[in-house]
């Protein structure tokens, strides 16, 4: 009985430690897990993504080859590197001016063509050709943390959207300087220019808003993607990941988001969303679009296609939508 009344604290003490000590091994695991996250979020993009050729199938091992061709057929025109410099970082552009093309009676406009997450502005190659084809010049803005554009971090949450603003400000300076502007984004580039659809600031010679798979919020999309995690770990991980954003990027849970710009909108908005998107799950789309307090909006569910590959889907159709919603644009506005 002696050896059993002592032998008690030393049980509870090994068991007190070791629960201590288990503890702190979760919290750093929790801690590390966040932490990565938060890295593969917004380390930045140096250069273009190489798509992976390993175990492809010969559809993508064709769409890359496309895509390629289209890069080759857009820089081979003649186009501008632009830089400009602002908040203190030097930011990158490429703009390719209006061919000499049946514009259809309007005035000479310009698309701001936005590419997306990790990604770069070469991506969107086969929409510049597009708009170009229909007689629009473009700009092909690199975001920050992306390439030629400084920035430490990639901006998921679009809290620097108004980029877009200055950028126009630069085209506007140009002597071939248009009357009017598009912006057209993919992915994080849909999310960008949608919050700038509902800002205040927003210059009166922006036509229309053209979005395509974007997400309603960093958060929504942060929960969406940390879906599959194990239930013990995912919540206080991404409490992490949301405290990282906070201390790194100044980010707060009230700042502005996609959703809720897009229903201080006026101007004229297009989304688009593939009905197969599980990055950006389809539901966010139908959200935006809901949202949107615009008096011109329209919404296009493209059938079978996954994140950011309406385009590729739906073909010629994919143009043919854009230009027919901007003629509708253009014809209300009667310019």
């Amino acid at each position: 009985m002696i050896l059993t009344l002592a032998s008690r604290p030393l049980a509870l003490s090994v068991l007190l430690y070791a629960t201590i000590g288990l503890s702190a091994a979760f919290l750093a695991y929790i801690f590390l897990l966040g932490l990565q996250l938060f890295r593969y979020a917004t380390r930045r993009q140096e250069k273009d993504r190489e798509i992976s050729r390993a175990g492809a199938s010969q559809t993508i091992l064709d769409l890359v080859e496309t895509m390629k061709g289209k890069n080759r057929e857009l820089f081979g025109r003649p186009h501008d590197r632009l830089q400009m410099k602002r908040e203190g970082l030097t930011l990158a552009a490429a703009y390719f001016p209006a061919e000499e093309n049946d514009t259809k009676g309007k005035k000479q406009g310009c698309a701001v063509v936005v590419h997306g997450w990790r990604d770069s502005h070469v991506a969107r190659s086969a929409s510049a050709l597009d708009y170009l084809a229909g007689g629009y010049s473009v700009l092909m803005p690199v975001l920050r943390g992306h390439g030629e554009s400084q920035g430490a971090r990639i901006d998921l949450g679009c809290q620097h959207y108004r980029d877009l603003f200055a950028w126009m400000d630069e085209i506007r300076k140009r002597e071939d300087a248009p009357d009017y502007f598009i912006l057209d984004g993919l992915s994080m580039g849909a999310s960008t220019v949608l919050m700038a659809s509902g800002d205040p600031g927003l210059p009166p010679d922006v036509l229309a808003v053209l979005a395509d798979c974007g997400y309603s919020s960093l958060l929504e999309e942060g929960r969406w993607i940390t879906r599959g995690m194990g239930k013990l770990t995912r919540k206080p991980a991404f409490a992490v990941t949301l405290f990282l954003f906070w201390l790194v990027m100044g980010y707060r849970l009230h700042d502005a988001t996609p959703l809720g710009q897009v229903a201080r909108a006026s101007c004229p908005i297009f989304i688009i969303h593939g009905k197969e998107d599980n990055f950006v799950p389809t539901v966010m789309g139908e959200e935006l679009f809901a949202a949107a307090s615009s008096p011109m909006k329209e919404l296009w569910l493209v059938e079978g296609a996954g994140h950011a590959m309406s385009e590729w889907e739906a073909g010629a159709l994919y143009w043919q939508r854009k230009e027919d919603f901007l003629q509708k644009v253009w014809d209300s506005r009667k310019l």
